[in-house]
């Protein structure tokens, strides 16, 4: 954990399969939001690999993507982000914000039927694992290179 003596205090606590490119975030109430890792070609365990998984992915794409954000994975990536929405918002019967988040400074927000680019990606708060776990509290949604 890393606790700041800033005026807030943050807390990064991130397990295993979180806090890394690309992920989904939701928000679920103000200041709250919850995140889904993108495991790519990480098998079907989601106690090793929690998230949503996208196997079956080509070399070859995953390499065309290191260098190229708007590939075709980045496509799929928008693709199962949808889903997601879709999928929630018919759990918790009500529209939901949700980011795609590709790197430090590329986010895709989906609001209703829009997808906005922004370099601005979600930040602090508090961050909640699909089980309500907390694994960020006013600090960055990701983990920085020394994690």
């Amino acid at each position: 954990m890393n606790y700041s003596n800033d005026k807030l205090t943050t807390v990064k606590a991130f397990q295993e399969g979180y806090g890394e490119f690309p992920y989904i975030i939701v928000r679920l109430f103000s200041a709250v939001y919850m995140q889904i890792p993108l495991q790519i070609n990480s098998g079907y365990d989601p106690d090793l690999f929690p998230g949503s998984q996208i196997n079956g992915i080509a070399d070859s794409l995953l390499e065309e993507y290191r260098f190229d954000k708007y590939s075709k994975l980045h496509t799929i990536l928008i693709s199962r982000a949808r889903m997601i929405k879709e999928t929630l918002e018919e759990e918790y019967q009500r529209p939901i914000l949700l980011c795609l988040v590709e790197e430090k400074d590329m986010a895709h927000y989906f609001e209703g039927e829009k997808i906005e680019f922004s370099t601005v990606i979600p930040w602090g708060g508090s961050l909640v694992t699909h089980s309500k776990k907390v694994i960020a509290m006013n600090a960055a949604h990701y983990k920085d290179s020394d994690e």
